[in-house]
């Protein structure tokens, strides 16, 4: 049966600081490790935050579009307000003093 030699107490205690370090150095890598995911987790959430408040925000503009667009504003008032389709069939501006409202639209 073969026997281990023994180690010298100074040998015990150059291990004890080597098995030491290397602790500390694991303690610090899965500290660090630990810190990251944190951060990646913060940046995921604040990414999901922006993309649902981009798609608000461009579901708000496409309503704008859609109701700023020619196409609409003449559909939705077309019954209501003829639409000219030619310069001369624009009303002018006519100075009326003697009516309440200064400016007044009129065909021509």
């Amino acid at each position: 049966m073969a026997m281990s030699p023994k180690m010298t107490c100074d040998e015990t205690e150059a291990l004890g600081r080597e098995i030491g370090a290397e602790r500390r150095w694991h303690e610090k890598a899965l500290q660090d490790s630990l810190l990251l995911i944190s951060r990646i987790e913060k940046v995921n959430k604040e990414h999901e935050k922006l993309a649902r408040n981009n798609k608000v925000l461009l579901e708000y503009i496409g309503a704008l579009k859609d109701l700023s667009s020619p196409t609409t504003f003449r559909n939705d008032i077309e019954d209501m307000i003829p639409v000219p389709h030619h310069a001369s069939d624009l009303p002018t501006l006519k100075y009326r003093p003697q009516c309440q409202q200064a400016l007044i639209l009129e065909p021509l």
